[in-house]
């Protein structure tokens, strides 16, 4: 657990982020001045005209972005939090925190993790960046940990990193923690204690789960897909009362598209499955819809009564039952 939530007032070792904002002030102040410029050559010595007929204009060198790039591009990035609805909370970050939210309430803060994981997450020889991101409300908080994708550099506009919108970790006051992330070439592991019902507030969660996920990318969106214990869905699985009973052989994915894998029927699995979504104002429930065409709603399995094997996945929404 962090400093700022240990205790208020602690104090300790400056944020990497200022690390990394002090380190370009000082490249700056020793750097040496400009020569100055040497004298155009005489026109007898000037380079003849080229006799080419090309002209064509090579394309642009790509850049490969460095650890130090990334994590000064998150530090000062909008981020895209889960927010209280289906639309996410947007949160712009200077110096790797903010303070104040999207409301104007000024009690709201926000501020990026000490310890920055850095690894090929997806394989693809640029690093990437998993860092957890906490938010203050008062006496209550939550942290999310999120990949950031390192990508190569083409165009002077092109960013060092792309988040990918879904967590991957989930802690938050008298809830669940994350305790250790791995990246590995090509995956992620993430290893969290759950709280189970009858754990105390004050006491860390008594159960412990650890998954590993990658990065694959589905209708041009780069998601989370979890690769062990079992095939699932690799963000975070939602707690869910309602439930939706078996029914024929349906698929249970990966990921909301067509293109996903296939995780496990729904007749492999031995009690009903939970499933994400609200109440409306007339007591009506709601499924919350996923995928580019919205055609998909997240599910839970095989028992979403016991936290330790709790996974999730997508089924379409055209083959669910009524929900309980």
């Amino acid at each position: 657990m962090r400093q700022g939530i240990a205790g208020a007032g602690a104090t300790g070792p400056a944020p990497w982020w200022v690390a990394l904002t002090a380190a370009a002030l000082l490249l700056t102040a020793c750097s040496s001045p400009q020569a100055e410029a040497p004298e155009p050559p005489e026109a007898s010595e000037a380079a003849a005209p080229s006799d080419t007929s090309d002209s064509s204009v090579a394309a642009p060198e790509a850049v490969i972005p460095t650890e130090e790039e990334i994590l000064e591009h998150v530090a000062g990035a909008v981020w895209e939090l889960p927010g209280v609805g289906p639309e996410p909370e947007l949160v712009p970050l200077h110096d790797g925190e903010r303070h104040g939210d999207a409301l104007g309430r000024s009690d709201v803060t926000y501020e990026l993790g000490d310890e920055p994981v850095v690894g090929d997450i997806d394989g693809d020889g640029i690093p990437d960046v998993v860092l957890d991101i906490l938010r203050v409300d008062g006496n209550g908080y939550q942290v999310h940990w999120f990949v950031w994708l390192g990508q190569e550099m083409t165009e002077a506009e092109d960013e060092p990193a792309v988040q990918v919108l879904h967590p991957v970790g989930r802690g938050a006051r008298c809830g669940d923690w994350v305790d250790d992330v791995q990246a590995q070439d090509g995956a992620l592991t993430v290893t969290s204690s759950l709280r189970l019902p009858e754990d105390a507030c004050a006491e860390p969660g008594s159960a412990e789960a650890s998954r590993t996920l990658t990065i694959e990318e589905f209708d041009g969106e780069p998601v989370p897909v979890q690769v062990e214990p079992l095939s699932a869905w690799g963000g975070v699985c939602p707690f869910t009362e309602h439930e939706i009973h078996r029914k024929g052989s349906q698929q249970v994915l990966t990921a909301p598209s067509p293109e996903a894998d296939v995780a496990a029927t729904l007749e492999e699995i031995p009690t009903s499955i939970g499933i994400q979504g609200s109440l409306d104002d007339d007591g009506a429930f709601q499924v919350q819809r996923h995928g580019a065409d919205e055609a998909y709603a997240l599910v839970t399995f095989p028992n979403p009564y016991l936290a330790e094997d709790l996974h999730c996945g997508f089924v379409a929404l055209e083959d669910l039952d009524e929900v309980s």
